[in-house]
């Protein structure tokens, strides 16, 4: 949304970050979708859904790895965490995604490549990379198998680079919750009708 010439963008409360998508998603219905311990398209334990209220590219590697923003509501876990969470579905099989966990994890030498098994104490914790950034120090990665995936505070291997975990995120909230949002002064004109009543 433009108005005098200052770019207001709305945001819908929570998203967690997917990687190659497949399939669609019926937003304007809010679709529900399930959440999934294993990052597959089959198999595994439901242990949650959510409400799909947007999709957003977000990241990653061009066309090969990209990664997008799953907008949802609703969210709620019959089982688990939110790290347990490995994929999301739908239950037509008309659509799923791998969930991707967000690391600050910034390297000093290497890089972590899309494909990588990056892991902690010999594979205590492990996940699979979706895409790196470099420059920012961002890593991209989903769950690999049942033994978890990396915290903050680890320091993870993968086959040419170390890093530590300083931080890590997977379902994120926005600091605007739902669809209202700020507008700048100069875009609120009057609350006032033509006939000098509040029109509110």
């Amino acid at each position: 949304m433009i108005q005098d010439k200052r770019t207001l963008k709305t945001s819908w409360g929570q998203y967690i970050m997917v990687a190659n998508p497949l399939g669609t998603l019926n937003i304007q219905a809010r679709e529900i979708i399930q959440l999934w311990n294993i990052s597959s398209s089959t198999g595994g334990t439901q242990i949650g859904t959510a409400k799909v209220i947007g999709l957003d590219y977000f990241t990653g590697d061009g066309t090969a790895n990209p990664i997008y923003k799953l907008y949802i509501s609703d969210l709620a876990l019959t089982g688990g965490s939110y790290d347990d969470i490995g994929s999301v579905r739908l239950a037509s099989a008309n659509f799923n995604a791998k969930v991707v966990h967000e690391y600050v994890a910034p390297v000093s030498a290497g890089t972590f490549n899309a494909g990588d098994l990056v892991s902690f104490n010999s594979g205590v914790r492990t996940a699979r990379v979706s895409f790196y950034n470099t420059s920012l120090g961002l890593l991209y990665a989903h769950r690999d198998a049942a033994a978890g995936t990396p915290k903050s505070g680890d320091t993870i291997v993968g086959p040419s680079a170390t890093a530590q975990v300083q931080q890590k995120q997977i379902v994120v909230t926005t600091s605007s919750n739902g669809l209202v949002f700020n507008l700048p002064n100069s875009a609120t004109k009057t609350l006032k009708d033509a006939l000098n009543n509040y029109d509110m």
